[in-house]
């Protein structure tokens, strides 16, 4: 009885007399195409895999930046409110030092305008106290200052997308 493999092996038994004799082979065009479709499909295979490899890494990358951008953004409004929160209490310088060392800590994790806006305010806060114990009083300074005070919490929540604090706070100014 014949197997189906042995036409198999005897065309390539025959192929390699045949080059060893120094006569001209005649390839079969299936196989011809069979190769060619085997590399193709590795190319094809392998870009694949390449490129769903760097987009996973991609997106993994993005996630962690997301994630500490997310962490950041809310840390610096948490130190903001409290600074906002004891504006007329002696603790206010304090927390205002401790903002400028997280600042110089996590300044690139912020947006470009929370990171400016969020730089500016700490010394804003002293130059209000400065202003209020000044007599006759810079009301345009105090506006100024008073302005420079509030814009983090708005620009801390646009950064990573959230609802604008002045829509969550609507009566405060």
């Amino acid at each position: 009885m014949r197997h189906h493999g042995d036409n198999r092996f005897n065309y390539l038994a025959n192929c390699n007399m045949a080059f060893m004799e120094g006569e001209t082979l005649m390839f079969d065009p299936k196989i011809v195409v069979a190769f060619f479709a085997a590399i193709v499909g590795g190319l094809i295979a392998g870009s694949f895999s390449y490129w769903t490899t760097r987009l996973n890494l991609k997106n993994q990358w993005a996630l962690v930046a997301m994630e500490k951008r997310l962490q950041a953004h809310q840390e610096a409004f948490s130190l903001w409110y409290a600074i906002c929160s004891s504006l007329s209490d002696q603790t206010v310088f304090e927390l205002a030092l401790r903002a400028e060392e997280w600042w110089k800590d996590n300044c690139l994790y912020l947006d470009a305008k929370s990171r400016h806006a969020f730089k500016l305010f700490p010394h804003a806060v002293r130059m209000r106290h400065e202003l209020l114990s000044q007599t006759p009083r810079d009301t345009q300074m105090l506006l100024r200052v008073w302005e420079e005070i509030q814009e983090p919490g708005s620009l801390l929540a646009e950064g990573v997308g959230l609802p604008n604090i002045k829509d969550v706070f609507p009566n405060e100014t």
